[in-house]
């Protein structure tokens, strides 16, 4: 729950739909056992990149992400986090998050081709016509 700390005040400030997914998302990775090996490090990532982060993923697919970023970054994030720059200026962090933020939209965007494609590797799409008010979102009196 300490460690929760980081990220509660910056999620309450979100709107609602966001709160509530990276609420899940952080309550997932509270309890992720792997976040022993990095007690703070998931929880200041989240809170340098919330705001900009996109919500495509699944939580679980999010921390997947998050926990790759941090077995590949664990020592630049902990140079970072202990130097005195960052005691002056905590903002220098952010550009190294910034790349857990660029894994996730890869991620959401090799899903995203994945279901773009039919079976045989090509793209299929179909219009007709007339259209069913009820499969179309909007309507028109």
């Amino acid at each position: 729950m300490l460690h929760k700390r980081i990220v509660i005040p910056l999620i309450e400030s979100l709107d609602e739909k966001r709160a509530a997914y990276f609420g899940r998302v952080v309550d997932q990775v509270e309890n992720d056992p792997r976040t022993e090996n990095y007690p703070n490090l998931p929880f200041i990532v989240l809170k340098e990149t919330l705001e900009a982060l996109p919500m495509y993923l699944e939580p679980p697919e999010m921390i997947e992400v998050l926990y790759e970023f941090l077995d590949a970054n664990v020592h630049a994030l902990n140079k970072t986090l202990y130097s005195p720059e960052y005691i002056t200026d905590p903002t220098v962090l952010t550009e190294q998050c910034s790349q857990f933020m660029l894994a996730v939209i890869k991620v959401t965007m090799a899903t995203a081709d994945m279901e773009s494609q039919d079976i045989d590797g090509r793209s299929k799409y179909s219009l007709s016509w007339p259209i069913d008010p009820h499969d179309f979102p909007y309507s028109e009196d």
